[in-house]
């Protein structure tokens, strides 16, 4: 899926990674656009092998019904190996990661990146703040895209890129484009990051209270972390379903544990669970599905505070231990208490 604002560049960036497909394979698209005159359908329809489009209405709320209806009968039709979503910049796109794993489009879809673009200049904690459906697209990418970069002064593009690196969960990369030119590696990001270390890339541990995430790609795409993060143990549990991660440095210990996204909590019991949580926890974060929400967790000071999240990668909660303070086994039996039986 390529989500952002209005004006980001999304359907010049889908433009490109069409005109970059492997000969070999289909690729298709499925736009939607609030209005009716189908625009952007127009300006990508000689570069897919199939285009669909849902127009009037967001198809992640008033469109929802036609969007299944469309993206079934394109799938039947076309087969493609890859599809392209492209949701209006006015809409929630997490309702579409939603409806894609709803039975039946769960088993015939393979959910790979969800790609945001945003313009350089204006990427900002003010404009997160205004716009909600912004802010969801900025939660919910794996991969930022900070498009228009040559309309951006030095100290603007900087602050964005700060900005994006510090986001949480970790995106598995911040890409700084112009014209909307993004290399097609970037729409498996996560499943290679994961591939790479054993499924251990999916969350880099933070081991300070001032340590970030810095994921940021320049244009050759060379990695860039600014941060030490320390080291990382990563543990399949594959009999209770999990990934549990210890890391840290010689003076602080991280703890975390990542959940596969069908697996849900029960919210009451959650929210219990990082109250109780000792004071040696000097802080607690997640963002984990409660049913058919996901809600962000974040408690520090012994205070807890919760809102509505976009992310929908996976489940996942991390701890930063105080000096000294060893992982309790029991935090873990909590945590895991809290799951919903499927």
């Amino acid at each position: 899926m390529i989500a952002g604002p209005l004006g980001a560049g999304k359907t010049t960036t889908i433009r490109h990674l069409l005109a970059r497909r492997p000969s070999e394979e289909r690729w298709a698209v499925l736009v939607n656009e609030f209005g009716e005159a189908g625009i952007d359908g127009a300006a990508l329809v000689d570069a897919s092998d199939d285009l669909a489009e849902v127009p009037g209405g967001c198809i992640c709320c008033t469109a929802r019904t036609q969007l299944r209806v469309t993206l079934t009968r394109l799938l039947r039709r076309v087969r493609p190996h890859r599809l392209l979503i492209e949701p209006t910049g006015l809409g929630h796109p997490a309702g579409i990661i939603d409806m894609l794993r709803e039975p039946g489009l769960a088993e015939a879809i393979d959910l790979q990146s969800v790609i945001a673009v945003f313009p350089a200049d204006g990427l900002t904690e003010d404009r997160l703040a205004a716009a909600p459906p912004v802010r969801d697209a900025f939660e919910l990418a794996d991969v930022l895209v900070l498009n228009k970069a040559d309309r951006a002064d030095p100290a603007t593009l900087a602050a964005a890129r700060e900005l994006a690196a510090s986001a949480w969960p970790p995106k598995a990369g911040v890409v700084v484009t112009e014209q909307g030119e993004l290399d097609p590696a970037w729409l498996d990001a996560p499943a290679r990051a994961a591939s790479a270390a054993g499924g251990a890339a999916v969350c880099e541990l933070e081991v300070g209270p001032d340590a970030g995430h810095a994921h940021d790609h320049d244009h050759d795409h060379d990695h860039d972390h600014d941060h030490d993060h320390g080291s990382a143990e990563a543990v399949d549990d594959a009999a209770g379903g999990f990934q549990r991660l210890v890391g840290g440095d010689a003076e602080h210990r991280a703890l975390a544990w990542i959940f596969p996204p069908e697996t849900t909590f029960a919210g009451p019991a959650l929210r219990e669970w990082f109250r109780e949580l000792p004071p040696e926890v000097v802080r607690a974060k997640g963002v984990v599905r409660t049913g058919p929400r996901w809600q962000h967790f974040s408690r520090v000071d012994g205070e807890l505070s919760r809102d509505e999240s976009a992310w929908r990668r996976d489940s996942r909660v991390e701890l930063l231990l105080a000096p000294g303070t060893e992982p309790d086994p029991a935090w873990e039996a909590g945590l895991l208490a809290a799951r919903q039986s499927a």
